[in-house]
């Protein structure tokens, strides 16, 4: 299977939250426009409406090895504990890393 290196912001309605990023192994290396599809392993959440993704762009390295990046739509949930939610799935799921920007005291 192909690997692609994923990066996706996360906002609340507030404000700019964190992002996630990471590569994942994919049937197929998505082209810009095409939808991707991060399924729930356990019942469905507060992600559940978010569950698939447009590739919004997407960058090659001229004479790299390393994977295809691609620039994933911006994820925006209600509050703190939504992203923080979403994170976590993304994170458990998937093996993505997340950088949360600010955390309100």
């Amino acid at each position: 299977m192909p690997k692609v290196y994923v990066d996706v912001s996360i906002f609340t309605e507030a404000k700019a939250f964190g992002m996630i990023s990471g590569c994942i192994d994919v049937p197929a290396i998505p082209q810009v426009g095409d939808l991707m599809i991060f399924r729930p392993r356990s019942p469905p959440s507060v992600f559940a409406a978010i569950g698939q993704l447009r590739v919004n762009s997407r960058l090659i390295k001229a004479d790299d090895d390393d994977p295809v990046i691609l620039m994933l739509d911006d994820i925006t949930v209600a509050t703190d504990d939504d992203a923080r939610a979403v994170m976590c799935f993304l994170e458990e799921g998937y093996g993505l890393s997340g950088d949360i920007w600010q955390v309100d005291d």
